[in-house]
């Protein structure tokens, strides 16, 4: 069972997707607001939440590459 967390993640992360891609810069953005909405917890639990939020439900999302990265 999901918690409300991380629904509201899984939402964030479709809206920044765009679609079914996900583009390293959307990607940044999307962890960036994830690290920022778990301000009261623990560095390192929300570093290891992410990993696992990530693992589970943002390969649902195709990763692409942005033409203009260096």
């Amino acid at each position: 069972m999901t918690d409300e967390f991380t629904k509201l993640a899984i939402d964030k992360q479709n809206e920044i997707a765009s679609g079914e891609q996900l583009t390293h810069q959307e990607y940044l953005i999307f962890r960036n607001w994830y690290f920022s909405n778990n301000k009261n917890t623990n560095r390192r639990t929300v570093v290891r939440n992410f990993d696992l939020f990530f693992a589970f439900y943002g390969m649902n999302v195709k990763m692409v590459r942005d033409d203009d990265e260096i």
